[in-house]
């Protein structure tokens, strides 16, 4: 581009990431001291050609480096590549050289569609605007700098940092898809951010980021350096002194506190619309890192859930899952470092996905590997499942039978529960057998209480002096039109923990006496001031209340 003023040039790109970017749109570039391909011109090749055969010759590595390009065109500007990159995971993609040709194809157009609009990145519309190719990079390149990472390794990172963190659904659909082709979605801990914030500061883009609103849909936006500064900042500064209030609020005066819906009751609910026949709109309904994975994953599977707010409306399929299986199965659900996703999604998929000759896995991130999932793997196998462990795999082959089924009281609450959301769907009718001295029976009881909700023929039988038994019956079951969930009884700790510190009046407003969550219980106890003796089985406010009984007089 700049001997004898440019001459003409064929790109013969041999990487995965030249393939789909780095050959396409003329930008020559070199970097400095001060930051990534700050020094450069564009000259467009006369040619590309692209001989995938170049590809079996890298590491796996290479390979992965080249998927956050594809990923990033397919987020912003391509969505029926998103489907299909959604579908698929690292290694479906590289074993299949007719779907590997497709993807590169479609990405490398992609680009070349944007270049021609807009060569030299002058436009500021975003649906015309050559700059939309710069997702990820602002952050990216600043850690790739940084660092000396691959730079599809470090765009990648940049993909999830630069989507606003309140947009969790779309955040988390990104570090989804990522993870499915083994790329980071998280920076280490020990990244010198003061150097990374003044690279972003020298960035060739100034201060116009490109953010994503959904797939297909980026925008542009200006940024303030404060705003990427605390992004890399986990430092959380805790003070000392006690939070006094009683001066200001007389002892006669109420205040009112609203609690978010309960993740727990969210999840089980989705599940069993997502599963029964209907309509269903789920009010009150709590977004969180969970129930966001547990969304994904089910409209991955076909099903049809629009989320408003916080209520959200299931297309239930009837326990009927995809036209096509081969063709619309993902091959990977990513689920993070969400153990209720892993437990509750294993038995329902072990029990409803299509007969294939195919394995879906089941990945979390590094630290759900570290969660015990072998007693609910034993306990499907056992049941006509072939499951194998790390990563959780499923032979698709084989499902979930029922039967007769008796738990060990050491045993969670969440694989119990699991088994019996897709109880209904199994081959034949389940008896679950449990102790009545199970700790966290309250959990059980809410997974029964609900699907009592949905109709589900359940029977509930105690008569036995020390073991419960549950009856589920095979057979399909009508969504009601509309369920609320109940306020989050473990959220209500923390208000209540103020109003007992302060000596002053707490009204939570959505709390009923119908809540059936393990946790309700334990507010009783302590509105009768009843602090002596209280057993918390396994529940989330164990350390919470080890702190606030600290504080009360003998």
């Amino acid at each position: 581009s700049i001997y004898m003023r440019g001459v003409d040039f064929i790109q013969v790109p041999t990487t995965l990431l030249s393939m789909v970017d780095s050959s396409i749109g003329g930008k020559n570039g070199i970097n400095n001291k001060h930051g990534k391909n700050l020094i450069g011109t564009i000259r467009q090749p006369n040619k590309i050609i692209i001989d995938i055969t170049f590809l079996e010759t890298l590491p796996i590595e290479e390979f992965i480096n080249g998927m956050a390009e594809i990923i990033k065109i397919a987020s912003t500007s391509n969505c029926e590549l998103w489907d299909i990159l959604f579908k698929h995971n690292i290694e479906s993609v590289k074993e299949d050289n007719d779907l590997l040709l497709e993807i590169i194809k479609r990405s490398a157009n992609t680009k070349m569609h944007i270049v021609e609009k807009d060569e030299f990145e002058k436009s500021e519309d975003i649906s015309t605007s050559r700059m939309v190719l710069n997702y990820g990079h602002t952050i990216g390149h600043a850690i790739e700098k940084l660092t000396g990472e691959r730079h599809g390794y470090c765009v990648a990172i940049g993909m999830v940092l630069e989507i606003d963190p309140k947009n969790i659904l779309i955040r988390n659909l990104i570090i989804s898809c990522l993870s499915k082709y083994r790329l980071p979605t998280e920076t280490e801990d020990n990244l010198d951010t003061e150097r990374l914030v003044e690279f972003i500061k020298n960035d060739k883009k100034g201060n116009k980021m490109i953010t994503l609103d959904n797939i297909g849909k980026p925008r542009i936006v200006e940024f303030d350096i404060k705003d990427i500064h605390n992004l890399f900042h986990k430092t959380v500064l805790v003070k000392s002194d006690p939070v006094i209030v009683k001066d200001s609020i007389s002892k006669d005066e109420m205040i009112s506190f609203t609690a978010p819906g309960s993740k727990s009751e969210t999840n089980r609910i989705l599940l069993l619309a997502a599963f029964g026949k209907g309509e269903c709109i789920i009010k009150n309904a709590l977004l969180c890192d969970d129930t966001v994975h547990m969304i994904h994953t089910l409209i991955s599977c076909g099903i049809l859930i629009i989320v408003e707010g916080n209520d959200i409306t299931v297309h239930g399929s009837n326990g009927e899952l995809f036209d096509n299986g081969r063709e619309i199965i993902p091959k990977e659900f990513y689920i993070g470092n969400s153990g209720t996703c892993m437990r509750f999604l294993l038995p329902i998929l072990s029990t409803r996905i299509p007969y294939n000759d195919f394995n879906i896995i089941l990945r979390g991130d590094k630290w759900m590997d570290k969660r015990p999932m072998t007693e609910l793997v034993s306990v499907l196998n056992d049941h006509g499942c072939n499951i194998k462990e790390k990563p959780i795999t499923i032979d698709c082959r084989y499902s979930f039978q029922g039967g007769f089924i008796q738990f060990n009281n050491g045993i969670s609450s969440q694989y119990i529960s699991g088994i019996m959301i897709a109880s209904p769907h199994a081959k034949k009718n389940t008896i679950i057998k449990i102790n009545k001295m199970y700790p966290s029976l309250t959990f059980i009881n809410l997974t029964y209480q609900i699907m009592k909700k949905f109709n589900i023929p359940i029977i509930k039988n105690e008569e036995d002096s020390d073991f419960i038994y549950y009856k589920i019956k095979t057979k399909s079951y009508t969504n009601p039109s509309s369920i609320e969930v109940e306020c989050d009884a473990t959220a209500c700790i923390y208000p209540m923990v103020y109003s007992i510190l302060n000596d002053i009046n707490m009204n939570i407003s959505n709390i009923k006496e119908s809540n059936q969550q393990g946790d309700f219980r334990l507010y009783q106890k302590l509105i009768r001031h009843d602090y002596h003796e209280i057993d918390m089985d396994s529940s989330d406010t164990f350390m919470t209340f080890a702190v606030l009984f600290s504080f009360i007089p003998e």
